[in-house]
């Protein structure tokens, strides 16, 4: 089943889905109170009306900068993707556990992502897009925006062919 995620943020302090059913839970909590049910829930509306996160965030557990400031995050171009029959640019970050995937595949400008090699959603949010190209160093920009000119030369040629 292919999921398709609008997530705005890696961060999940900023992420509106997050916000939203943080949001959820206050309410959830207010109206268990108000109802006077047992502790337990209400401990646990508590908790989650500060902590809830998305699907996304929920596998997510090392940001793609913090990853990057460790020296455990790399950039790639690849000329076909795998299973996909386009080119694409491969951002891998990891930590001790585990080893995350955010795939750009430049014909859909989708991110397909994937935490230990299984793949958990596509994004299609243009933000996350931008937040990844931020932490690139200006070699790795450059080796990027050579790559897409390759690409679209080649696409030029089968064009005119």
């Amino acid at each position: 089943m292919m999921w398709r995620w609008n997530i705005n943020s890696w961060d999940y302090e900023q992420c509106s889905w997050c916000r939203e059913i943080r949001q959820k839970y206050h309410l959830r909590f207010k109206i268990a109170e108000k109802l006077g049910l047992n502790e337990e829930v209400i401990q646990k509306f508590d908790e989650l009306k500060d902590y809830a996160l998305c699907p996304l965030h929920k596998e997510l557990t090392v940001h793609p900068a913090y990853a990057k400031s460790l020296r455990k995050f790399k950039v790639t171009c690849e000329e076909h993707y795998e299973l996909a029959e386009e080119p694409a640019i491969v951002f891998e970050w990891w930590s001790n556990k585990n080893d995350y995937k955010a795939v750009l595949l430049t014909g859909s400008k989708c991110i397909d992502f994937y935490k230990n090699g299984n793949f958990v959603a596509t994004l299609t949010n243009h933000n996350l897009i931008a937040e990844l190209l931020t932490l690139l160093s200006r070699d790795e920009l450059e080796m990027i925006e050579n790559f897409l000119k390759e690409e679209e030369e080649k696409e030029e040629v089968k064009e005119f062919c």
